[in-house]
C-alpha cells in the first residue's frame, strides 16, 4: 500500500519473505518511473526476468537491464544509446547507475533499493548513498533480510530528506518454507531437519 501511494518504506524481512514480489507487484501495479538498484549483475537479471515475464505485452511502459556485462532495451540494437537513457523502469546496480547518470535522463518517481544493507559494503555502498543524494526527491521502497538497525538507517535517511516520512514495516516469517536436501550418490534427497 505504501508503494502504491509513493510513499517512502523500508522493509526488513528474512530470506524467501517475498521481497521480490514486492517489487515486481510495485512495479507492475503502477505507472511510476522506476529505479531498481541491486547488489549484483545476477540479482539484477532474475528481476528484469520477472518483470518481462508478468509485465502486459500490450504495456506502452518500457524497461531496460543496464549492468556491466548486460545491456537490454537501451537502445539501438542492444547497445546503449547515444542520446541518452529515457526509460519507465531502469534495472541495474549501482555502480552503473553512478557512472552512468550522465546518460540517464529519466527524472524517477521512485526508487527501489534491493538489499539496502549493502550501504556497508566497501564496493558499492558508497555509490548506493551517492545514488541517494543525486535523487533527492524520490520517494524509496528499501528492502534487507538482515539490516539490524533499521530505526537508525531511517534516522539516517531523514537526514538527507529531511520532509521525508519512511514507514517501517519488520517481517520475521517466510512466505516459502526453505527445505533443505543433501546429494547422495547423484541423487537429490530430502535432509530430515533432525
Amino acid at each position: 500500500n505504501y508503494v502504491n501511494k509513493k510513499e517512502s518504506c523500508l522493509v526488513k524481512a528474512p530470506t524467501s519473505a517475498g521481497k521480490t514480489i514486492i517489487v515486481t507487484n510495485s512495479i507492475l501495479a503502477t505507472d511510476y518511473k522506476v529505479l531498481i538498484i541491486l547488489p549484483t549483475e545476477a540479482l539484477a537479471l532474475q528481476v528484469a526476468s520477472s518483470i518481462d515475464k508478468f509485465m502486459p505485452k500490450m504495456s506502452n511502459r518500457k524497461f531496460g537491464l543496464w549492468t556491466d556485462t548486460l545491456h537490454y532495451n537501451l537502445g539501438l540494437n542492444g547497445y546503449i544509446n547515444p542520446n541518452g537513457v529515457n526509460i519507465d523502469i531502469l534495472i541495474s546496480t549501482p555502480t552503473v547507475v553512478e557512472q552512468n547518470l550522465h546518460l540517464i535522463h529519466t527524472k524517477f518517481d521512485y526508487l527501489i533499493f534491493d538489499e539496502i544493507h549493502c550501504l556497508n559494503y566497501r564496493d558499492i555502498g558508497p555509490s548506493i548513498e551517492r545514488i541517494i543524494y543525486y535523487f533527492p526527491d524520490s520517494n524509496f521502497l528499501a528492502l534487507s533480510a538482515t539490516v539490524a538497525n533499521v530505526d537508525e538507517l531511517c534516522n539516517w535517511w531523514k537526514l538527507i530528506r529531511s520532509n521525508t516520512n519512511i514507514h517501517i514495516e519488520k517481517y520475521n516469517s517466510r512466505f516459502i518454507n526453505l527445505e533443505r536436501h543433501i546429494m547422495i550418490d547423484d541423487y537429490l534427497t530430502n535432509l530430515h531437519p533432525l
